[in-house]
């Protein structure tokens, strides 16, 4: 390792951490300000791979603001269904409907946690050689 890459790993660390943070406040902001809705899994959409096939939940859920009907497709697919068709969770949602988001873990912090962990071990070999060079 040279410093040339290892700046670059901090450099590229630093640049996740900040949009981890940025989408963590923004869910935050989501949270405080959105609606929040009861939201039933109404379909599984299934998507075909090399591997197999996963599958992804498709909410319904009513914005009781204007008596309208809106569906959310859930990012997140997997080989074996998290949720069945005919299951309820609660959605978020912000006034607008830019942003909806399934209330979970996952659902609320997916972007957070995923920069996060890219971010970990840059930061741990990038700062690390960096700081190691300095002594």
């Amino acid at each position: 390792m040279n410093v040339y890459s290892a700046s670059l790993m901090l450099t590229i660390a630093i640049v996740a951490i900040y949009f981890a943070v940025y989408h963590y406040y923004k869910t935050q902001d989501l949270l405080r300000n959105g609606i929040v809705a009861k939201a039933k899994v109404v379909s599984l959409i299934e998507k075909r791979t090399r591997d197999g096939s996963t599958y992804q939940p498709v909410f319904e859920f009513l914005n009781r603001e204007t008596n309208e009907v809106l569906t959310y497709h859930h990012i997140a697919s997997s080989s074996t269904p998290r949720y069945r068709v005919g299951e309820t969770g609660y959605v978020v949602f912000s006034q607008d409907l830019k942003q909806k988001k399934l209330i979970s873990f996952y659902g609320l912090f997916q972007w957070t946690i995923v920069l996060l962990i890219v971010a970990s071990p840059l930061l741990i070999l990038g700062g690390g050689y960096l700081m190691y060079l300095k002594l």
